[in-house]
């Protein structure tokens, strides 16, 4: 756990959510694991077991599903995307086969092999069963940061502002079929932390739409 007795709060990270450049700048705030500051390379991804810490402040730095899911596969990839970025076609596809071999069977699939390394970027979505403090998002950053109120803006990291361009190429690559299988997955996340069901596109949708896609 990502922990800061001088403020008694703990800081919740996320896989593929900043968290390396978040966990430098609240390392420098106070907050340790394992006995030594928090870093890019020192720092605990996705712990929800408050045992020993439930009297304190719990802080969470999130994102959208959507480049969360996103983010993976392109870590994951074997072809060099910053390589390849007019290639829309085969990113489609290759991002599609992908997708089918996680999200094949959704919940089972996931329940049977939730401790599986790879699979460690889906565990956010039990962020939705905390009663979270001070939620911190990526697109949002700087106002949520500024509303903790241990926080010093001079200690903000200028690679931070990283963040508010976040890419979104994954409008152009995920489908309206796989951002159902993905919504439904982490629907619990986006209900409770409001994000955007239809921000894996930037096409408006009618009403009927939108209604038939949450709901169907």
């Amino acid at each position: 756990m990502n922990v800061s007795q001088e403020h008694l709060a703990v800081l919740l990270l996320a896989k593929n959510t900043g968290e390396r450049f978040f966990a430098d700048l609240f390392g420098k705030l106070g907050f340790h694991f394992k006995n030594e500051p928090i870093s890019p390379k020192n720092l605990y991804i996705l712990e929800t077991d408050f045992q020993n810490y439930e009297e304190y402040t719990k802080i969470a730095c999130l994102d959208n599903p959507y480049r969360i899911v996103y983010n993976e596969f392109l870590i994951n990839s074997p072809t060099n995307w910053k390589l390849k970025k007019n290639d829309t076609e085969k990113k489609q596809k290759e991002f599609s086969n992908w997708l089918d071999l996680i999200f094949y069977n959704d919940l089972d699939y996931y329940e049977e092999n939730r401790y599986r390394v790879p699979l460690v970027f889906m565990l956010c979505r039990n962020f939705a069963n905390v009663e979270i403090d001070y939620v911190v998002k990526k697109d949002s950053y700087m106002e949520d940061l500024q509303k903790i109120p241990f926080m010093d803006p001079s200690k903000f990291n200028p690679k931070l502002e990283f963040l508010v361009k976040n890419n979104l190429d994954y409008q152009k690559i995920i489908t309206r079929e796989q951002a159902k299988r993905i919504f439904n997955f982490y629907r619990p996340y986006f209900d409770k932390f409001g994000f955007d069901p239809f921000s894996f596109t930037n096409q408006e949708f009618t009403l009927k739409e939108k209604v038939d896609f949450i709901h169907s």
